[in-house]
């Protein structure tokens, strides 16, 4: 390589900006960058200060119908991605997302894109916080779910019902996680009043989703009956879903993750009630031979499930080798909640002393330490 640094030029051209460059200084950066066969370290933070900073930039004057199209397309791609590989990998971006699109409700837009700008926006701001929440940022998560109640209570659009029940349904999924039943069980209540007092429908994915979340509260608290009413509840919702009027935030729920929360629901009561581990493995197994690399988080963390109710019903060494598989796709997501599936594996297993089921457990304890 020459004697100018790369470095050097890139120095310049922050310095002076792109416009004031001369084109020998250009010339010499582009043949530096590709004609260098060195392999010098790569500086991140030499090329993180290249990257134009936004934030003060001005939003466009007006926003259109195609602009909202674009933002929920945009948001779709995140959700594949957060559904696919975990939260890790798409919240930093959903985030930028949300706070470009926050900026937009400025512009001058009629009040029908109004109401589209802030539903999209809500349905972002809840992405963004469960993004969030799947990489344990619980405090983040919160905040962001706020903000997207607030986005919908200031919508006449006749889905911001839906959404905000969905919203405090995903809130009550981090209650469970966090192991608080009894608060998970007053959110989805608030998600009935929000129901109940809607001019518009809630629809029946909706219905079903918050059905199974009563059921996975009641499980924890080892209420068997109020549990399978929960489950029966959900699937009577379930069979009455039309999938060609799905919402973004409720088309994943078809019939291989259906059939993950009732087994999900089975699999936790089973740490009370034994008996129900039997019930948990058919519905998880065919639950997870139906879930596709499309939801491979979502196969993952019912994998480590399927091996907890195998090791309740005594099956030990099936237990293993789907615990095994199990910890092999979570530890390809980058969802560091689905860990914790792998810490109640890891105490389903304590009860056995085979030395398959240690050294899992020691894999298992190491991985989690390492997440």
């Amino acid at each position: 390589m020459g004697s100018i640094s790369i470095l050097a030029v890139s120095e310049r051209v922050q310095k002076r900006g792109i416009t004031a460059v001369a084109s020998f200084d250009l010339w010499q950066a582009v043949t530096a960058i590709t004609l260098d066969t060195g392999q010098a370290e790569l500086d991140l933070d030499r090329l993180d200060s290249l990257i134009p900073r936004l934030d003060a930039d001005e939003p466009p004057r007006q926003v259109g119908a195609a602009d909202v199209d674009a933002i929920e397309r945009t948001s779709d791609a995140l959700r594949r991605c957060d559904f696919a590989h975990g939260g890790g990998l798409a919240r930093a971006v959903t985030i930028a997302q949300l706070r470009s699109v926050l900026r937009l409700r400025g512009a001058a837009v009629s009040p029908a894109i109004r109401v589209r700008l802030n539903i999209a926006a809500a349905d972002l701001a809840m992405l963004a916080a469960w993004c969030s929440y799947d990489v344990e940022q619980h405090d983040q998560a919160r905040r962001l779910w706020i903000v997207a109640l607030e986005l919908c209570r200031h919508t006449d659009h006749p889905r911001a019902a839906d959404l905000a029940v969905t919203i405090l349904l995903d809130m009550a999924h981090q209650s469970l996680h966090l192991r608080s039943p009894d608060e998970a069980l007053r959110l989805a209540g608030v998600g009935l009043a929000v129901e109940g007092n809607s001019p518009t429908a809630v629809s029946d994915a909706t219905r079903s989703y918050l059905s199974s979340v009563q059921s996975w509260s009641y499980a924890v608290l080892g209420d068997t009956t109020a549990c399978q009413r929960a489950l029966g509840r959900a699937e009577q919702y379930f069979a009455a879903i039309d999938p060609g009027m799905a919402l973004p935030w409720t088309a994943y729920i078809g019939p291989a993750e259906f059939t993950a929360q009732q087994g999900h629901a089975w699999y936790l009561l089973s740490a009370t009630q034994p008996d129900a581990a039997a019930r948990a493995v058919p519905l998880l197994t065919t639950a997870t031979n139906a879930l596709g690399s499309d939801y491979a988080r979502t196969r993952a963390v019912n994998l480590a499930g399927l091996a907890g109710s195998h090791a309740r019903a005594g099956d030990v060494n099936t237990a293993v080798i789907v615990g095994r598989h199990a910890l092999e796709e979570i530890s390809r997501t980058s969802s560091r909640r689905a860990y914790q599936r792998l810490r109640m594996l890891d105490d389903c297993l304590a009860v056995y002393q085979t030395a398959d089921v240690a050294e899992l457990r020691h894999d298992i304890q190491t991985a989690c330490v390492a997440s």
